[in-house]
């Protein structure tokens, strides 16, 4: 299946959750609602810096598939013309 630019744009969209998810942890840690100590706090960060790694790896490699695909052939690469 091609990739899509739709395809790209929702996968970089998808990235932005990050700013969303990072204020859920701190409004519940400041608002009480998530009483644990600070290893559980660094592990559930540690979880969501591999979820957004995934995504970024995600969106970039749906770049560079979007890229090779609507790349033109060099003259390099073209097959020879035969006369």
């Amino acid at each position: 299946m091609a990739t899509t630019q739709f395809d790209l744009e929702q996968a970089i969209l998808d990235t932005w959750h990050v700013t969303d998810d990072l204020k859920v942890v701190y409004e519940s840690l400041m608002e009480g609602r998530l009483k644990c100590d600070v290893d559980n706090v660094v592990n559930i960060l540690m979880g969501m810096e591999k979820l957004y790694q995934l995504k970024f790896e995600k969106s970039f490699g749906l770049f560079e598939k979007l890229l090779a695909e609507q790349r033109p052939q060099s003259p390099l690469s073209a097959p020879a013309e035969q006369s």
